[in-house]
């Protein structure tokens, strides 16, 4: 129960973080969809698409899971046209100690083919029914 609730948590932490960095980096006047690639009961995979002269690709998470279904990393892509792939923007990895959980994003450099050093860091702190309550960024 205590994991589940905590992987709900996590999950509308990344859907919020998602969603703002979706909706900043773009104008809202597009339509988007998305594509959801599951294995099991975990999302392994989700491809947002926007329609601009036919459905286009847009951005691309990928999920990473411990062994105990929690997630661990998020990888984002954006699609670059010119080269018809995926091209690595971010990743935000996850750690877990009994009452907080560590957030950090690093960014793609594609100068050295490699995300730099984490340029955000944040903790969530639990209460004792492992629901966030407060946060501290660096």
């Amino acid at each position: 129960m205590k994991t589940t609730m905590i992987i709900k948590a996590i999950l509308v932490a990344i859907a919020i973080f998602g969603a703002s960095q979706s909706y900043a980096a773009s104008g809202n006047d597009k339509e988007y969809f998305t594509n959801e690639i599951m294995n099991g009961d975990q999302l392994e995979s989700k491809v947002v698409y926007h329609m601009e002269n036919g459905l286009s690709p847009y951005m691309k998470y990928d999920y990473g899971y411990d062994d105990d279904s929690r997630i661990t990393s998020v990888t984002v892509c954006i699609w670059d046209s010119r080269k018809d792939a995926w091209t690595n923007s971010h990743i935000i990895t996850y750690s877990y100690a009994a009452d907080k959980i560590v957030m950090e994003q690093a960014t793609w450099n594609p100068r050295h083919k490699a995300f730099d050093k984490d340029v955000k860091h944040y903790e969530f702190d639990m209460i004792p029914e492992n629901m966030p309550f407060a946060y501290t960024s660096r």
